[in-house]
């Protein structure tokens, strides 16, 4: 129980984090594609936030070499890949459908959610489970 209230704890700042990253993005850049701008700005800050806390206060695991870090951090994002199609997919729909900026916030939200519960478990059985460690 403790470490499903401290991941929770954890995805909730990473969720935030993607947030006002969008919303940073979106109050710099206002253009044409500016959704799409700040989905890609909100998950590279989320992604490397949450990559890190994961690592030093999920799994604990600390990586040895270059090589191991960026392995980790290579099957990280893969794994990161459908939920990440998950969040962008619902967002992006709830931009066309709803077009209000609360609303589009709320659905990513409750995707990241999701997104995040899944992502639990395809890390700790591909990205930092003893033998993905092992590199």
């Amino acid at each position: 129980m403790r470490i499903t209230i401290i991941y929770t704890g954890l995805a909730l700042i990473a969720t935030l984090t993607n947030l006002l990253a969008q919303m940073l993005s979106r109050f710099l850049y206002n253009g044409k594609h500016n959704v799409l701008v700040s989905l890609i700005c909100g998950s590279v800050a989320g992604l490397l936030l949450k990559y890190w806390l994961d690592k030093r206060h999920i799994f604990r695991v600390q990586t040895h070499n270059v090589l191991q870090n960026v392995t980790s951090f290579s099957l990280y994002t893969l794994s990161g890949l459908m939920t990440t199609v998950l969040f962008w997919s619902s967002e992006l729909l709830a931009a066309h459908f709803l077009r209000t900026t609360a609303f589009i916030y709320a659905i990513g939200a409750i995707a990241l959610l999701i997104g995040y519960t899944i992502k639990y478990r395809l890390d700790r059985k591909f990205v930092f489970s003893q033998r993905a460690q092992q590199c």
